[in-house]
């Protein structure tokens, strides 16, 4: 019910650690940061609070995306292919892991 009224708990520190994706916004336009870090291949923690205001998020190339629970285990698939679309969970999966997932 707080979700329906954009009220989230912990909006700053639920996030979600993922590399190499592209957002749209809810114009449709593309989000610059997440152009830009997937041009460098920068990997983001992103917090629930910058994910709702998204209407879509997509890999950067291709259609495949690597979900890892482990971060020692995504940090070494990036050090072999640092283009790979990637989400880390780092252990159960919170809102903005699955929020990321389906959009």
């Amino acid at each position: 019910m707080l979700q329906h009224y954009h009220i989230y708990r912990d909006d700053l520190l639920n996030f979600v650690t993922c590399a190499n994706f592209c957002a749209e916004k809810t114009d449709g336009s593309v989000h610059p940061v997440w152009k830009a870090a997937a041009e460098c291949n920068t990997v983001q923690n992103l917090p629930l609070r910058e994910l709702v205001s998204l209407d879509r998020v997509y890999p950067a190339k291709g259609n495949d995306v690597w979900i890892v629970e482990n971060s020692g285990v995504c940090s070494t698939l990036l050090d072999y292919e640092p283009a790979i679309p990637i989400i880390c969970t780092n252990g159960q999966f919170k809102l903005p892991q699955i929020d990321s997932i389906y959009s």
